[in-house]
């Protein structure tokens, strides 16, 4: 999915590396770690973090500022046969600094993965992550589905978002 491609100014896509992966599990965001803590019922760990990301069975990118140092990651695990699950990675800098970037990037991604045969993509989201929320409306065009209570592994109430061809 990655083409090196300059997005804006200052960043490129690229396929991550195992370092990508790895240098952005120490610095995720905090809802991030919140959700993915959720999602996995485990304590956060970077580097088990990085291994679950890195191992992840859909398409993959980066997102990296000038200097190469990466401020995103994403990827779409297929779930089954045209459905996809979308998932991401930052930082509190890299979202600041390269919102408009990585919703270029994300939506771009998404046009892809519709003209190559997907039919939905979605992801579900705690629901305390408000600004989260707003994102996956207003930048992804992903449409509010439904509040699941108890969806995540440690209890906490999902709401899922989608975007369908």
């Amino acid at each position: 999915m990655a083409d090196g491609q300059p997005i804006v100014t200052g960043c490129r896509l690229s396929l991550p590396t195992l370092r990508d992966f790895a240098w952005l599990a120490e610095r995720m965001r905090p809802d991030e770690i919140e959700q993915w803590t959720a999602k996995t019922g485990v304590a956060y760990d970077a580097e088990t973090c990085a291994l679950v990301m890195a191992n992840a069975a859909g398409p993959k990118f980066a997102l990296v500022d000038a200097a190469g140092r990466p401020f995103a990651v994403g990827g779409f695990d297929p779930v089954r046969p045209g459905v996809y699950e979308c998932w991401a990675a930052g930082t509190l800098e890299g979202w600041d600094a390269h919102w408009r970037a990585i919703t270029l990037t994300c939506a771009r991604l998404m046009r892809r993965l519709f003209a190559d045969g997907a039919h939905r993509i979605q992801t579900t989201a705690l629901s305390s992550r408000i600004r989260a929320h707003e994102w996956y409306e207003r930048g992804l065009s992903m449409h509010r589905e439904g509040e699941h209570p108890g969806w995540f592994a440690d209890g906490a109430t999902g709401i899922t978002f989608a975007r369908t061809r």
